[in-house]
C-alpha cells in the first residue's frame, strides 16, 4: 500500500510503498533517508479521526494502527530547527549543535533476514536450503521459530504471501503455528484473510493447530474468511471443526460478516452439527504431578509440581517447598493463553533417557521432562485438549472453584514429599565446603582449594579430600556471552570418566555464580613445567603426549572434540599423570557429517581448517597433538609470532622449522599430525604404531602401570583467559 508522508511545518511530502506488517521503526528509517533526518530526532503521528492524533510506536507494525492505503502520516521533528553550517554536514541537527552526538545503529543483516527475504520472493527452495544449512551448522539455534520485534515469524510471512510450499515445510518441522503477533495475527488468520487456500490446507495438517484461536482485534480465522467471502476457505475451516457461534471483538459472528448466500448456507448446516457435537463434548481433565523443569542454562533439571486446574482455568507451576507449604506458585499460565504444546527430543548433552514437552505462550516458553513416554504423551494430550476447550469456553467450567480434591497429591507423591533425604542425597551448595586457599583468579571468577565439610552419619565420617572449586560469575559470563560455554562444559564433564581427564565431582549454581567442584591437581600444568625447565626432554614429552592420545581416543569415541589442546590445559595430578582440563570449548555430536562451525580455540594452536572456517572435526584435535608436542620439545609454540595476522598466515602457508636437537621420529610425528589437509592426518589408532612410540605398552599406560617422569613443583592454574570464540 502507498502512504503519503508529510513533513510537519515544511512543504515537503513523499509517497512510500509499505507493507502492513512493516514496523514503524523501519518506516522511520526510510523517512529519515528521504528527508535527511536523524532517526532519533523525529516521531510519526497519524490522525485517526477529526483532531484525534496518535503517536506511532517504533516496535509496532503499521497494521496495528489500522493504517490503510492512502493514509497520511505526519513527521514531527520535536520542534528543533535544522542548523546548517559550512563546516558541518547537511545532516546536522540541533542536538548535535549542543554536543549531543546521536547515531542510530542499523541492525546487522542476519540469516534470519535472508530467510524472510526468500519467503517474500516466493523462493521456497532457497528458503529450505538456508533453513537446513543453518540447522546443521548451528543445531542449538532454532531459526524457524525466531521472530522479528513485531513477533512475525517465517510462518506468518509464508501465510501472508501465500507460499504454500514453505507453509507445508514449516508444518513438517512442527514450528509454532499459533503464535500471535503484536498486531494480533496468527498464521491461519493471515492465510484465511488473504485467501490463500493451499496455505490454509497445509495448516490444517499441523497437529498443534488451534483452528478456533481468537485474537484481540481479528476474531477467528472463520470470521476473517467470511468477511472476505472466501467460500472455499470457509468450507475447509468448517470441515476442520471451526466453530460458528464464536463472536469477535465487536460481538459479531461469522454469519454477521458475510453477505454471500452460499456461505450463509454452509454456516447454517455447520451450526446444526455444532450443536450436536456440543451435546457429546467431553470436558478437559485435571492433572497434577512431579515433573522436571529443564533448560539449556540449567546445570541440573529442577523438580517442580505442575498442576492443570481446569476449574480455575490455570496451569500452575510450584516449587516443591511452595506446594508443601501451600504458598503461591512460581508460574501461573492462563490455559486459554497457551499457544503451543509440543513434544521435543532430548538436548544433545542429556545423559538420561527423558521425554520432553514444551508449553509456549506469547510471554513464556517452559520446557519439562519426564522419564516415562506414556506420561509425557498424557500431559501433552490433556494440555492441548484444555487449551482448545478454553478457546471456546473462556469462562471456564461450571464447577466449584473451591473444590480442593483436584489439588490433592497422590499418596505416592505425599510419601515422596515427606521423605527426608539422606545426607548424600541432599543438594550441595557453597556452605557444604570449607575454603583453604586461593589457586587462581581471572575475569570470570576464582578457583579455591576446598574440602568438603564432613558430617557424621551412623558413626562413620567421610575421609578428608581436597578439591578445586571453580567459581564463575554468571554476570561476567553473560556480559561476554560465555554462559552457554560454561554450562556446556559442566554437562560434558558430567559424562566423562577417564584416568587422564579431570574429574568433575559436583556442580551447582546460585543466582550469582556457577560452582564446579573439580579434582585437585597439586602439581600444576604443563605450561608451568615447560617454563620451569625451558623445554622437556623427548622421553618426558613422549609420556605426556601418549596419555593425551588415550584421553582424546576416549573423547572421540563419544563424538566429543576438545578444540583447545595447549600446555596450560593439561594438569598434573599428585602422581604426575596428566589430566585434561577446561572443556569450555569442547563440543558434542561432532563427526565428519556434522562438523563444528564456530571459530574456537587459542590462536597459536588453531588448525588451518578452523581459520578458513571450513568446519572443525576430530582431525583438529590430532593437529593439536603436533602443536603441543612441538612446544614441549622446543619451549615455544609452532609458528610463534606476537603479530596475530602473521601467526595465522604462517599456520596456513609457512613451512614448520625444527631445531636440530629434535629427533627424526618426533619430526615425522609432528609433520604427519599437522598436515594442512585434515583428511591426510593419521588416526589416533594409527599414531600408536608410529616409531616415536616404539616399545610403548599402551595397556600398561592406560592402567597407570608406567611410572610418570619426575616432577618439578609448579603453580596450578585452573582458569584460562586466552581462549577466544567467534
Amino acid at each position: 500500500m502507498k502512504l503519503l508522508i508529510k513533513y510537519a511545518g515544511k512543504r515537503k511530502r513523499t509517497i512510500i510503498d509499505a507493507e502492513p506488517n512493516m514496523l514503524i521503526g523501519d518506516l522511520k528509517k526510510e523517512i529519515a533517508l528521504r528527508f535527511r533526518l536523524i532517526y532519533v530526532g523525529f516521531r510519526l503521528v497519524y490522525t485517526i479521526c477529526y483532531n484525534f492524533k496518535v503517536l506511532l510506536t517504533d516496535s509496532f507494525p503499521i497494521s496495528f494502527f489500522e493504517i490503510n492505503h492512502g493514509s497520511i502520516i505526519e513527521v514531527d521533528v520535536y520542534g528543533y530547527q535544522k542548523i546548517l553550517k559550512k563546516n558541518k554536514c547537511r545532516g546536522s541537527t540541533y542536538l548535535e549543535s549542543v554536543g549531543a552526538s546521536i547515531k542510530y545503529k542499523i541492525p546487522e543483516h542476519t540469516k534470519f533476514e535472508d530467510l524472510i527475504e526468500t519467503c517474500k520472493l516466493g523462493n521456497h527452495r532457497a528458503f529450505i536450503m538456508i533453513a537446513e544449512m543453518h540447522s546443521r551448522m548451528y543445531p542449538d539455534e532454532d531459526i524457524l521459530n525466531q521472530v522479528h520485534p513485531s513477533l512475525w515469524s517465517p510462518f506468518h510471512y509464508a501465510c501472508y504471501y501465500g507460499i504454500s510450499e514453505i507453509t507445508s515445510y514449516l508444518v513438517t518441522k512442527s514450528v509454532n503455528v499459533n503464535r500471535v503477533t503484536i498486531d494480533e495475527w496468527t498464521p491461519l488468520q493471515l492465510a484465511s484473510y488473504m485467501g490463500h487456500y493451499n496455505c490454509v490446507l497445509s495448516l490444517t495438517h499441523h497437529k498443534n493447530l488451534q483452528i478456533n484461536k481468537t485474537t484481540k482485534f481479528r476474531g477467528t480465522p472463520l470470521h476473517l474468511a467470511c468477511e472476505r467471502n472466501h467460500k472455499d476457505i470457509v468450507k475447509l475451516l468448517i470441515d476442520n471443526l471451526a466453530f460458528i457461534i464464536l463472536k469477535d471483538h465487536n460481538g459479531m459472528t461469522p454469519f454477521d460478516l458475510t453477505s454471500d448466500h452460499e456461505i450463509h448456507h454452509l454456516l447454517a448446516v455447520a451450526a446444526g452439527n455444532e450443536e450436536l457435537r456440543k451435546c457429546s463434548e467431553e470436558k478437559p481433565e485435571n492433572m497434577i504431578g512431579h515433573i522436571s523443569l529443564s533448560s539449556a542454562f540449567f546445570i541440573h533439571n529442577r523438580k517442580v509440581i505442575l498442576e492443570l486446574n481446569v476449574e480455575k482455568g490455570f496451569l500452575y507451576q510450584f516449587s516443591l517447598e511452595a506446594y508443601k507449604e501451600k504458598t503461591l506458585p512460581e508460574l501461573t499460565i492462563k490455559i486459554g493463553d497457551i499457544q503451543d504444546v509440543r513434544q521435543e527430543p532430548n538436548w544433545f548433552f542429556s545423559l538420561k533417557e527423558e521425554y520432553n514437552f514444551v508449553i509456549e505462550t506469547s510471554n513464556s516458553t517452559s520446557r519439562y521432562s519426564l522419564k516415562k513416554k506414556e506420561l509425557t504423551e498424557e500431559w501433552v494430550r490433556r494440555l492441548k485438549k484444555a487449551a482448545n476447550y478454553f478457546i471456546l469456553h473462556p469462562g471456564g467450567l461450571d464447577t466449584d472453584p473451591h473444590d480442593t480434591k483436584a489439588n490433592d497429591m497422590s499418596i505416592e507423591d505425599q510419601k515422596c514429599m515427606s521423605k527426608k533425604p539422606s545426607i548424600k542425597e541432599q543438594e550441595l551448595n557453597l556452605s557444604s565446603f570449607e575454603a583453604l586457599d586461593e589457586l587462581g583468579n581471572g575475569s570470570f571468577g576464582t578457583v579455591l582449594k576446598v574440602k568438603k565439610k564432613t558430617e557424621t552419619e551412623a558413626g562413620c565420617e567421610e575421609p578428608e579430600t581436597f578439591y578445586a572449586m571453580k567459581i564463575l560469575s554468571i554476570l561476567s559470563l553473560q556480559k561476554k556471552k560465555q554462559l552457554k560455554y560454561a554450562i556446556s562444559e559442566i554437562k560434558i564433564m558430567k559424562r566423562l570418566n577417564h584416568p587422564f581427564i579431570l574429574k568433575l565431582h559436583y556442580a551447582f549454581q546460585d543466582p550469582k555464580n556457577v560452582y564446579m567442584i573439580l579434582e585437585y591437581c597439586p602439581n600444576g600444568d604443563l605450561l608451568n613445567l615447560i617454563q620451569k625447565k625451558g623445554r622437556l626432554d623427548e622421553q618426558t614429552s613422549r609420556f605426556y603426549i601418549s596419555e593425551i592420545i588415550l584421553a582424546l581416543e576416549y573423547l572421540h569415541a563419544k563424538d566429543i572434540i576438545y578444540r583447545d589442546l595447549k600446555p596450560s590445559n593439561i594438569l598434573l595430578d599428585k602422581e604426575g599423570h596428566i589430566k585434561m582440563a577446561d572443556f569450555g570449548l569442547a563440543k558434542e555430536n561432532v563427526n565428519e557429517m556434522n562438523p563444528a562451525r564456530t571459530v574456537a580455540g587459542s590462536p597459536a594452536y588453531l588448525p588451518p581448517e578452523t581459520l578458513s572456517e571450513s568446519g572443525t572435526s576430530k582431525p583438529a584435535d590430532i593437529y593439536g597433538l603436533g602443536a603441543l608436542l612441538y612446544e614441549m620439545l622446543t619451549g615455544y609454540p609452532p609458528y610463534y609470532s606476537k603479530n596475530i595476522d602473521m601467526l595465522f598466515e604462517s599456520i596456513k602457508n609457512a613451512n614448520l622449522e625444527f631445531p636440530s636437537y629434535v629427533s627424526a621420529s618426533a619430526k615425522y610425528f609432528i609433520s604427519a599430525v599437522m598436515n594442512r589437509v585434515p583428511e591426510k592426518r593419521p588416526s589416533l589408532n594409527a599414531l600408536k604404531h608410529y616409531l616415536f612410540f616404539r616399545k610403548l605398552d599402551w595397556d600398561a599406560l592406560l592402567n597407570k602401570k608406567i611410572k610418570p617422569p619426575k616432577l618439578v613443583k609448579a603453580y596450578t592454574a585452573y582458569i584460562q583467559e586466552d581462549n577466544f570464540t567467534s
